[in-house]
């Protein structure tokens, strides 16, 4: 079994995107530049791997919520878009013959959650107030993942943007890129609390596409191959 923490950027400042900041990308067309940013945000060389490869969740998850129930409600919501997004299907409990992941979302005070991230695993920490935290097989699937946000530390929009980035991880894509700021995968530090339509498309096209295991010399094809036809 092998986990890791996310590579999170420090910001001294963090600047609410406003639709006055964004300029629309083209999307139809498979660009150096969108393939850059996809290759940027799915390839991560991290604990316990010696190269890069992609890690996504399988067609089913079992989620747990944890906590307060005003943020899971604002969880639930954005779940729901990731979910729609890759085909992934929420299920109440494991069903044999379909492989499925279990995902923990804890909310409460920093105090809290540092005692039950502790529970789950000693390297998890929580000094800026949030983490992710995933568990993948030999296939790169990921089949366990945790999230932890304290709401002593985060609240109003930028809980939900630091959510929405956690969820990312959640679903295989850990890093962030530089080649577009209208993207909640962005290197630059905004805060945006909905997915962006950049974002949209690289999910669909991640879950539709390429396959768990994926090593960073095998994308470039398929980008080339299966970008347009899953717009």
């Amino acid at each position: 079994m092998k986990s890791h923490t996310p590579l999170l950027i420090l910001a001294s400042l963090l600047v609410v995107a406003t639709p006055s900041l964004s300029r629309e990308i083209d999307l139809e067309k498979p660009s150096s530049k969108l393939r850059r940013f996809a290759s940027d945000v799915i390839f991560e060389v991290e604990a316990g791997d010696r190269e890069k490869y992609s890690k996504r969740l399988p067609e089913a998850v079992i989620v747990t919520f944890h906590g307060q129930p005003q943020p899971k409600a604002t969880a639930e919501k954005h779940l729901a878009d990731f979910l729609d997004l890759t085909g992934t299907k929420k299920i109440d409990k494991a069903v044999e013959g379909t492989k499925s992941a279990t995902i923990e979302i804890y909310f409460g005070s920093q105090a809290e959650l540092a005692k039950a991230a502790e529970e789950i695993d000693r390297q998890i920490t929580l000094e800026r107030g949030y983490t992710y935290w995933t568990w993948w097989d030999e296939e790169k699937t990921i089949n366990r993942a945790v999230v932890f946000v304290a709401t002593d530390k985060l609240s109003g929009l930028a809980l939900e943007d630091r959510l929405i980035e956690q969820l990312f991880g959640v679903f295989g894509l850990p890093a962030r890129s530089n080649e577009f700021d209208e993207s909640c995968l962005s290197s630059e530090e905004k805060v945006l609390t909905t997915l962006q339509p950049i974002d949209k498309a690289l999910l669909t096209f991640y879950y539709r596409a390429v396959p768990a295991g994926t090593k960073p010399r095998d994308f470039d094809k398929i980008f080339r191959d299966q970008w347009k036809k899953t717009r």
